[in-house]
């Protein structure tokens, strides 16, 4: 077009041609809300046919449109300027789109305010990219935070073992005993060192979600440090600690969180224990509907269900008079399990022992 040809247009013509062929979403409405012109990308955004729109009322194409709404258009059409950076728009298939949108009068030659120029734009991608970024961090957040429950409660079960083989070494008399208890206090240190040196490494990684970090854990090696880190209590205790793994032998798995779980549900086994037997603890592999499930079934003092198994993995919910009790050990175990997509129960009869069921998914 020519700069004649331009210059012989009137004001609002020129907006009509300049809103028409902009490749952004904007429209052009009269005083009276009646569309003038609309962009190819406003009418692409909006899933209508320009017949549809030019000559029709802005409130007869969007029925829905509030009185708080027409009150902004009546301020805006008063030389106001609205803009928001998202908000939700039914459209008229009922569909839901986030926009983002900047209202403001347009004038005339004489400088007389014409009409509104809507400037639009579709930011549901964004927002559901948005959201999903704000969700991992926020998961994330959460890891972070198990995290540090993980390594506090980690570190102790060595941390108390060591302090259980202390007391025996001290009152022991017999010497071949105080060497054999030794070599513990050896192999316990060692535990402890890799404990931290597996707790460093994996908070240094610990921005990925656990799922993508699998394994395949064997079930023995599992129970063999399990039980090489609580060996003073089960010197103390005198407990039988049994397994069949035979079914399934290993698990693909986040390894530190299989560890932890191992380490919580023994620990607490041994924690339990009936004063007036000897502590027997069974691990053992089954496989159900093509699922591993994981067992640990315990003769200690049991847990009365009816009472307490609406909380039973709650956090800070304890329900034996224990020193040691902190009410963190069973919620931690489920969260770990819940993360990994599986799930955790329990069966219990009072004075008789409980046994935990495991489903990894």
């Amino acid at each position: 077009m020519s700069v004649a040809k331009i210059n012989s247009l009137s004001q609002e013509e020129f907006h009509k041609i300049f809103v028409e062929q902009t490749p952004n979403a904007i429209s052009m409405l009269d005083k009276n809300m009646i569309y003038l012109a609309v962009s190819q990308r406003w009418l692409e955004d909006y899933k209508l046919n320009r017949d549809e729109v030019i000559g029709r009322s802005h409130y007869d194409i969007f029925p829905g449109i509030t009185e708080e709404w027409k009150g902004n258009h009546k301020k805006c059409l008063q030389g106001a300027i609205n803009c928001r950076d998202e908000f939700p728009y039914i459209l008229a298939d009922g569909s839901i789109k986030w926009i983002y949108w900047d209202v403001r009068p347009w004038r005339n030659a004489k400088g007389e305010i014409g009409g509104l120029l809507t400037h639009s734009g579709d930011v549901t991608h964004q927002r559901k990219k948005n959201l999903e970024i704000a969700q991992k961090l926020t998961n994330q957040n959460k890891q972070l935070a198990d995290f540090t429950h993980i390594t506090s409660h980690n570190l102790r079960a060595p941390v108390a073992n060591l302090n259980s083989l202390l007391e025996i070494y001290n009152l022991s008399e017999n010497e071949i005993d105080r060497e054999d208890i030794f070599d513990k206090f050896e192999t316990v240190i060692i535990h402890l060192t890799s404990t931290l040196n597996t707790l460093t490494e994996a908070l240094i990684t610990k921005t990925r979600d656990p799922s993508e970090d699998l394994e395949d854990v064997n079930l023995d090696y599992v129970l063999k440090n399990t039980t090489e880190i609580l060996s003073g209590k089960i010197l103390k205790s005198g407990a039988i600690i049994k397994s069949n793994f035979s079914k399934v032998s290993k698990i693909r798995y986040n390894r530190i969180y299989l560890e932890s779980i191992f380490l919580n549900l023994v620990g607490n086994a041994l924690k339990y224990k009936h004063e007036e037997r000897v502590p027997e603890i069974y691990i053992t592999t089954e496989v159900e509907d093509k699922k591993t499930i994981l067992k640990f079934k315990d003769n200690g003092l049991g847990i009365d269900l009816e009472r307490h198994g609406h909380k039973l993995f709650g956090l800070n919910k304890v329900f034996h008079r224990h020193p040691d009790a902190k009410g963190f050990g069973l919620f931690l175990t489920k969260t770990q399990i819940d993360v990994m997509g599986g799930d955790i129960s329990a069966t219990s009869k009072v004075n008789e022992g409980t046994t935990f069921t495991i489903n990894f998914n």
